[in-house]
């Protein structure tokens, strides 16, 4: 291995690199717990000098979890407990693939008695005992004679040996999955009126836009109120379409988001927004004969004569004279055009004889009806915060991973009992040993345990 990658995998499989790694993270999460984060970033705006605003800016502090240098952070956490998982692997395989321990005395590695002591029952008896006990407490075991001597070998736990990679690979997962939401999840809003449709939403912080692969709608929009009327509940009926196509339907309430596709859709906030549209009332010898909601375009007839309305232009400010609309009448006798003025009394209280000098502006002038305008009123619209986060089913399995791997570190070990059983007459001579990888007090209490069977009398194995 040349200089250059050996130290590189040095540097790598280092624990203080761990170490130092793990405390810059905790440090950076700290930060982020005390400096505002995104939108609410902006509060500060006012509050300090502009100069400290650009450096948490530049030095992406007030976005520190979505920020470059805390996932390159978490990359090299990764490639450390990477590097060293494979480090210090083979050792550990080495360990687990290595054949077992004869059960023979005379066998290499073979450990020496941790006890020794005579048993009152007689050798066959013992045998048959310790064999049903060391089947049901270990699984494995080997039962092999030598003239008159009895040995067994047992051992469970030998998997053990990987818990502490099972729970690197859980922690490698989750990492992966955190950098993973970092570069491929966002978190947008957008607001809907009922009918509307869009395929965009805005990103949270930055305010960019981000198409979607869908088309989403607004069925319907619905609010309930307390007695005192403070909103009770409101929902959103909510359609998703490619093309023309429906692909599904669902509705969204506050602390019950919607799921599609990958994507989740909750409900944020609602407001009122004005109709663009306008309401034209027609009036003959003041008596309303029609009313029609109108936009640019629209046309209707009017009642008792053969006339049609059609609306050529609507202005919300025309000529600084507040909402107005175009008006084209076709009639048998006459064509006209002319403007019908939402608050066409107060423009005429101001200008006196303005519609001698301007019969263009005159709502009468298509006699005898006269024409006037008023808003088609407001509407409510939903806001939708637009959440799509490929880490969750990432980071889940890591953890799950990972608790696997806990498991197997806290409560397993490998532990390996040998026993030589010999023929004394009315009893047993019996060597005891004993060896694991961890958790020396369990295995000491496994040889009691096993003590303890052998020294009380029975007449029959059970």
């Amino acid at each position: 291995m040349s200089k250059k990658c050996n130290a590189f995998w040095t540097f790598f499989s280092s624990v203080k690199l761990t170490v130092a790694l793990f405390i810059a993270i905790a440090f950076a999460s700290v930060l982020g717990t005390f400096i505002p984060q995104q939108e609410a970033a902006e509060t500060l705006t006012g509050r300090i000098s502009p100069g400290v605003i650009q450096l948490l800016r530049t030095l992406q502090l007030s976005n520190i979890f979505h920020s470059l240098w805390f996932t390159i952070l978490l990359a090299l956490l990764c490639l450390n407990l990477f590097v060293c998982s494979l480090n210090r692997f083979p050792a550990a395989f080495r360990q687990f693939s290595r054949s077992r321990s004869s059960a023979k005395p005379d066998a290499p590695n073979h450990p020496e008695p941790d006890k020794q002591f005579a048993a009152k029952n007689p050798l066959p008896i013992t045998a048959a005992l310790l064999s049903t006990i060391l089947q049901k407490r270990f699984g494995h075991i080997e039962h092999t004679t030598e003239g008159s001597r009895h040995l067994l070998y047992a051992e469970k736990g030998r998997f053990s040996y990987f818990g502490p990679y099972i729970v690197h690979v859980g922690i490698l997962i989750i990492l992966g999955g955190a950098i993973a939401g970092f570069l491929l999840g966002f978190e947008g809003y957008t607001e809907l009126g009922e009918g509307e449709s869009t395929d965009t939403v805005y990103m949270k912080g930055s305010k960019a836009a981000k198409k979607l692969p869908f088309t989403i709608r607004c069925d319907r929009f619905s609010l309930e109120f307390y007695d005192d009327g403070t909103p009770k509940r409101y929902r959103s009926d909510i359609s998703f379409l490619r093309g023309e196509r429906l692909l599904s339907q669902g509705n969204i309430l506050v602390n019950h988001p919607l799921q599609f596709e990958g994507f989740r859709f909750y409900q944020a906030n609602y407001g009122i927004i004005p109709d663009s549209r306008m309401t034209m009332t027609v009036r003959r010898h003041d008596e309303k004969v029609a009313e029609q909601t109108i936009e640019e375009g629209s046309e209707f007839d009017l009642p008792g004569v053969k006339a049609g309305v059609r609306i050529l232009r609507l202005e919300s400010n025309f000529m600084n004279l507040g909402p107005a609309a175009k008006v084209y009448i076709s009639s048998p006798g006459e064509d006209l055009q002319f403007w019908v003025f939402q608050d066409i009394d107060r423009i005429v209280q101001e200008n006196p004889g303005l519609l001698m000098q301007m019969p263009i502006m005159d709502p009468g002038l298509f006699k005898p009806y006269v024409f006037s305008l008023a808003p088609a009123g407001s509407r409510y619209f939903t806001g939708l915060m637009v959440n799509r986060d490929p880490s969750l089913p990432i980071v889940i399995t890591g953890a799950l991973i990972m608790v696997l791997g806990l498991l197997g570190v806290f409560f397993y070990d490998h532990r390996r009992v040998w026993i030589s059983l010999e023929d004394r007459g009315e009893g047993t001579e019996v060597s005891l040993a004993g060896r694991c990888n961890r958790n020396i007090a369990g295995l000491n209490r496994e040889l009691d345990f096993l003590t303890e069977k052998i020294e009380s009398p029975v007449e029959s194995p059970k």
